[in-house]
């Protein structure tokens, strides 16, 4: 009986040493904040993304109900071995927008959102420590809303709207790897019948747990303050599960709920939940 117990002992500890193994050999990717690590072999990246984002308040008397779908938003990200790593990326996303508005009612706009291209060069580039320099843009889609770059979706509709700054990921030793995103970003309308622009400075971390199995825990915080005539601030709580859906984890399904941290005041949207899928090839 005794050594029953011990070869099930033994077979335990090696099985947890094999999925620590694993675990610590592939490369899983955040929810929310792209990867600075540039991957120059397994070249092509693709993300296809749902969500559904809530905000209810009062505004000047008026109640104010807004749900926005994003169904879905595909991303591809094509990576280059070239002196310095580089990755183009372009996307595409069919976003709905439903308002409900007391006084006025209810109201809805279907259109393609988040046209987006995007480039990045890499100033640190493994995948223990990785640092990018990146410029991503997202081009008028003729659609709904003023729209103004969000930390969620970045969504522009029709405004042209460009974000540059720095993605940073480090691992975190056998914890998980820690993910950062520091940009300024602008969106401006193309109308010359409506002339607005908009400055923000963005930033992002997520975390992403390292366990002994293919389903990682991760936890993000990301937030914008606009600068310009009045200042406002749009933070979110995004905890969030990532599954491993093979063992080199180039396949993910990821969920996450974001939780707007603003207050009542419109600047973000209260709760929400998001899913997608990752593939890496």
């Amino acid at each position: 009986m005794k050594q029953i117990f011990n070869t099930i002992v033994a077979c335990s500890l090696a099985l947890g040493t094999v999925l620590s193994a694993n675990a610590s050999s592939v490369m899983i990717r955040p929810i929310n904040i792209q990867n600075a690590y540039i991957d120059t072999e397994n070249k092509n990246e693709l993300r296809v993304e749902f969500s559904w984002l809530h905000d209810n308040f009062d505004f000047g008397g008026l109640s104010f109900s807004q749900d926005r779908y994003t169904v879905p938003q595909a991303t591809y990200r094509r990576s280059f071995e070239t002196e310095i790593p580089t990755r183009v990326s372009v996307g595409l996303g069919l976003a709905v927008n439903s308002t409900d508005i007391s006084v006025f009612g209810e109201g809805s706009d279907l259109d393609f959102g988040n046209v987006y291209l995007g480039l990045e060069a890499a100033l640190i580039n493994s995948e223990e420590h990785s640092l990018t320099l990146y410029f991503d843009q997202n081009l008028p889609s003729g659609g709904f809303n003023v729209g103004t770059p969000g930390v969620l979706n970045n969504a522009s509709f029709d405004n042209y709207s460009f974000q540059t700054g720095l993605r940073h990921q480090i691992a975190l030793g056998d914890l998980g790897t820690i993910f950062t995103d520091l940009a300024y970003a602008k969106s401006m309308s193309l109308d010359d019948n409506l002339e607005i622009s908009f400055d923000y400075f963005s930033y992002g971390t997520e975390f992403v747990a390292n366990t002994p199995c293919k389903v990682k825990p991760s936890i993000g915080f990301m937030g914008q303050h606009l600068f310009n005539d009045v200042d406002a601030d749009s933070m979110y709580l995004v905890p969030g599960l990532i599954v491993a859906l093979d063992d080199d984890a180039k396949y993910q399904a990821r969920i996450g709920v974001p939780i707007g941290l603003s207050g009542d005041d419109g600047s973000d949207f209260d709760i929400g939940i998001q899913a997608g899928l990752f593939a890496s090839i």
